[in-house]
């Protein structure tokens, strides 16, 4: 009904706070379904707080971590003004900050932390959180020299000769399939 989608009465704020919160299990969840599909929700989109939480979400399923941290410093109380949402947002940043570390880490060996604080856009501290994080969870394998501030990971360079050794032989082999049609053709 019109009174429902119109942004000033209660039963409207409720629905936005709602909307917020369900942006935010979405992502806590790594859900992908769409909330704004529900027609009811359309009237919705265009409100400040819901198009800054949808783009909160977009970045942070895209895994742009400058634009998710841009965006959720340019959010300003939307974010840190509601206890709920600002009680769960750490924990993203931790999700995105984590993901971006491992491509950040993926074609080394041996990586000094100032190269990761760069990348990441963190700090010394920061880096050094998530990489404890990482590699207490299993998801890589590395080494932290402290005196250094160098992260050793292992296999790191083998796994990526492997793979472009795989890349390199598929397309030897797409080549030799190619040449013998060519050449079967010319018969």
């Amino acid at each position: 009904s019109q009174q429902q989608s119109d942004p000033s009465n209660s039963c409207a704020i409720c629905r936005i706070d709602n909307l917020k919160y369900m942006m935010l299990c979405k992502m806590l969840c790594k859900d992908t379904v769409d909330v704004f599909e529900a027609p009811e929700v359309k009237a919705f989109a265009q409100h400040e707080e819901v198009s800054t939480m949808a783009s909160l979400a977009d970045r942070y399923r895209d895994g742009d971590i400058e634009g998710f941290q841009a965006k959720l410093l340019n959010a300003g109380t939307i974010v840190t003004g509601d206890a709920f949402l600002n009680g769960n947002i750490e924990v993203l940043l931790v999700e995105i900050r984590s993901k971006a570390l491992l491509i950040a880490l993926r074609p080394f060996k041996r990586v000094r932390f100032d190269y990761l604080q760069k990348a990441l856009n963190v700090s010394k501290a920061d880096v050094k959180k998530l990489l404890a994080i990482l590699i207490l969870e299993g998801e890589i394998d590395a080494k932290i020299d402290a005196v250094t501030d160098v992260i050793e990971v292992a296999g790191a360079a083998d796994t990526t000769r492997q793979l472009a050794a795989t890349a390199t032989i598929a397309w030897q082999n797409r080549l030799q399939e190619i040449t013998e049609r060519i050449s079967s053709n010319l018969s």
